[in-house]
């Protein structure tokens, strides 16, 4: 079957319905374009994705809004009325071995040690080498700075710290004003920028085919579309897997940038009781042993109203969880909470992700690794003839945040219009 479009402006193809492709399809359409949006699975959304249990919502994907001066998400779900609590990460409880504890989580010496360390080195390392430097000269209490760095960094990028770059830590931009947790559903940004967009939901794309004339994208049952311009918004899990081909292929430093970037895994697992038995802090660590699993809960109580802990795993933490049921991984989590609570209590709502098993997500959002750079995200975002990219993996300025997928999105709308 071959979908033609009626003559307009340009004909867009966008791939994918995440943030970033309905952001270029919303620029598109608004300029006059006429866009199709084929999207994989049978919602919109990407990794924004929400469900509702028991008349609570629980935000599978994004949660949070890091930083919301000039941040444009925070101005959408703003200007959309979503609500959005600020959030102190620094209120933290921690407990050593059942006993409430005051650690050493000042991890301020290890990071101007990483900023020394990175502009000289000869060769790129992990950040667990880094830290083993550091730790040679450090006279403070390594074992709990260790957990710290682990916890932080584990779910900052969803990667062990042998995985994750030094040179290249922490070198994007960031918008200031903290951390923010969307407690009015984050979707209403995506429902928005949805509006009057024509939208093909289960369109599994296989191949994308620059003619020299036009574009033609091929999907699953043999459908395909033509048009002037396509905008690819594939995760960088499924662009690595290679099950959408490009003809011609896609250039050789382009396909080396795709395969050098990794995608993290960061698993969520919420947990709601029937009342609060924890601590008033933001953060609640639990150190038990030199293991990071279940090491960490954030209070989301205050912000939402309900008993809820948030519990974040990333790296092997969080593959570890994958294939468990929720009531296993329910019960590793209150096992967990008992060892520091002896009021604590089993969830009676576990929910959790599973973005790294999706076929079409295949991770949460990319990360550097050793010997891989940020300049490898402008590689991947350059135009091939009439093939646009966009999504997080494609911005150098802000990866693996939604406000950088927003943007690359725009940016490759211009591309187009120009």
């Amino acid at each position: 079957m071959n979908y033609q479009f009626k003559p307009s402006k340009q004909r867009v193809i966008v791939v994918g319905a995440g943030i970033s492709g309905l952001t270029a399809a919303h620029e598109l359409h608004k300029d006059g374009h006429e866009v199709i949006v084929l999207e994989a699975k049978d919602a919109i959304g990407g990794r924004i994705q929400s469900t509702n249990v028991a008349g609570q919502t629980y935000q599978l994907g994004a949660s949070f809004i890091h930083g919301n001066q000039k941040n444009p998400v925070a101005a959408l779900l703003e200007s959309e009325g979503a609500n959005m609590e600020k959030v102190n990460f620094d209120s933290i409880v921690v407990y050593k071995n059942g006993v409430k504890t005051e650690v050493d989580d000042d991890l301020e010496p290890f990071f101007s040690f990483v900023d020394s360390k990175k502009y000289s080195l000869k060769k790129d390392q992990s950040l667990l080498d880094t830290w083993n430097s550091f730790g040679k000269t450090h006279s403070g209490n390594n074992d709990e700075l260790l957990y710290r760095l682990k916890i932080d960094t584990q779910t900052e990028v969803g990667a062990d710290i042998a995985d994750i770059s030094t040179t290249q830590y922490d070198e994007e931009d960031e918008f200031r004003g903290g951390d923010y947790l969307v407690t009015g559903d984050y979707t209403t940004a995506i429902k928005k920028l949805a509006e009057g967009i024509d939208i093909r939901l289960n369109h599994i794309v296989t191949k994308v085919k620059d003619t020299g004339s036009e574009v033609v994208v091929t999907a699953k049952d043999d459908k395909t579309f033509a048009a002037d311009a396509v905008v690819v918004t594939l995760p960088l899990g499924v662009l690595q897997k290679g099950s959408v081909t490009f003809e011609p292929q896609l250039p050789k430093d382009k396909r080396t940038a795709i395969q050098s970037l990794k995608m993290g895994n960061l698993h969520k697992t919420f947990l709601t009781f029937d009342q609060i038995f924890w601590d008033g802090a933001t953060t609640i660590g639990i150190m038990r042993g030199d293991g990071t699993k279940w090491g960490e809960f954030i209070n989301l109580a205050p912000a939402t109203g309900k008993p809820t802990l948030l519990a974040l795993h990333g790296g092997n933490d969080a593959t570890s969880l994958e294939g468990l049921s929720d009531e296993a991984i329910g019960s590793q989590a209150y096992e967990a909470l008992a060892s520091a609570y002896t009021r604590a209590t089993r969830p009676n709502v576990v929910v959790t992700s599973k973005w790294y098993a999706d076929p079409f997500t295949l991770g949460s959002y990319s990360y550097v690794p050793p010997g891989a750079s940020l300049k490898m995200y402008d590689t991947i975002a350059e135009p091939y003839g009439r093939i646009h990219f966009a999504g997080e993996h494609t911005s150098s300025l802000y990866p693996s945040t939604t406000h950088g997928a927003y943007l690359s999105g725009k940016r490759a709308a211009r591309e187009i219009a120009r």
